[in-house]
């Protein structure tokens, strides 16, 4: 019954789990290595998730802090993200793309411009498409602050926005 569980609940949330580790750590093996270690970690505790309510929400947390040991314990640079292109384009005219992809470079610079807490919770919110809760749970914030700061966050890129325009 755990094996299957693990299958059905735990090995979907890999791909996410790799997305929010890579946007902390910005290495593709490092952070395929992050994913690993949360595996890993939940399959040894398969006798304890009975006392999880939310297991994506645990998982995304581990995968978070993992992240950020990771990066204490190695001392990474950050490397740009250009060039890993998460979202799947449609068939536009050349110059719709060059627009496109314009914006996701003034994004990714505008996102690294803010405080920590504000680029996650706009990465797991507009990103990842968590749950005001699922949020709560990962950075270990209240909902309040969550919403609080998605704002405060989103503001500050629309001003960035609006500075360039």
């Amino acid at each position: 019954m755990q094996l299957k569980e693990f299958e059905n609940n735990i090995l979907p949330l890999k791909d996410k789990l790799f997305r929010i580790a890579f946007r902390i750590i910005r290495n593709g093996d490092d952070a395929a290595d992050v994913v690993q270690d949360v595996m890993l970690k939940m399959w040894q505790m398969r006798n304890e998730w009975n006392t999880i309510t939310n297991k994506e929400a645990y998982c995304c947390m581990m995968s978070r802090n993992f992240a950020l040991s990771h990066l204490k314990l190695k001392d990474n640079q950050n490397i740009s993200i250009e060039g890993h292109d998460f979202y799947e384009t449609e068939n536009n005219s050349p110059y719709k793309e060059v627009e496109r992809e314009e914006n996701m470079r003034l994004l990714s610079m505008f996102l690294e411009k803010l405080p920590s807490k504000e680029r996650e919770v706009v990465e797991l919110r507009d990103i990842e498409h968590m749950s005001y809760k699922e949020i709560e749970s990962v950075l270990n914030i209240n909902e309040g602050q969550v919403k609080i700061t998605l704002f405060r966050a989103r503001q500050k890129i629309k001003e960035y926005f609006n500075r360039i325009n």
